[in-house]
């Protein structure tokens, strides 16, 4: 058991590594000798842990997707109290992110690695509705509301990140960001009321 841990901590070493130099070079840009050398391997030594390049390609998309969710999203649920300070702060998180977005765009778009995507593309969109659940329990909002806003806020903050083009993104943010604060305030009466009433 403790080889297969440090078996799978190395892999995930090694994930987070090709990752750093296909966000740092591009998709396009970055060789096998590239990854084998950020990971002091020999010319291909990245072969020993995975089959191909698009292997490596294809699990570092998915780690990307994993890392820009946690930063945009999860990282937002604990500021819900807040739904401005929580707009604010993603504007200045997608910025950081965007190079991972564009990374992740990029091996979308190749048809090359259309079938390869197609089950994390699936996985992804089933995370976005455990999201919308989440976020609408702690709003007290229905979830199809919540879930339609929260696609819109994906949409246009994928698109700032990859245009960084503030009028096409921004009134689609702050149309969200507006539902959120009308959720919260519905909520929020509807607890006094409650309060009253006892």
């Amino acid at each position: 058991m403790e080889r297969e841990e440090l078996e799978q901590g190395r892999r995930k070493e090694i994930i987070d590594l090709c990752l750093d130099q296909f966000v740092k070079n591009g998709l396009f840009k970055t060789t096998s000798r590239d990854l084998s050398s950020a990971l002091n391997l020999q010319n291909a030594g990245i072969y020993y842990y995975f089959k191909s390049k698009d292997e490596v390609i294809v699990v570092c998309a998915e780690e990307a997707a994993f890392r820009i969710e946690n930063t945009l999203i999860v990282d937002s649920f604990d500021k819900l109290d807040n739904i401005d300070n929580l707009f604010r702060d993603l504007r200045t998180k997608a910025d950081d992110m965007a190079p991972m977005m564009k990374f992740f765009v990029q091996v979308v778009t190749t048809s090359q690695y259309d079938d390869a995507m197609q089950p994390v593309l699936k996985r992804l969109n089933e995370r976005y509705k455990k999201y919308a659940h989440s976020i609408a329990d702690k709003l007290n909002a229905d979830y199809l509301a919540v879930k339609s806003y929260l696609y819109m806020c994906i949409t246009a903050i994928t698109n700032y990140m990859i245009f960084n083009d503030d009028e096409c993104c921004m009134p689609q943010i702050q149309m969200v960001k507006n539902a959120f604060n009308n959720f919260k305030s519905v909520n929020n009466y509807l607890n006094s009321e409650e309060i009253t009433l006892a």
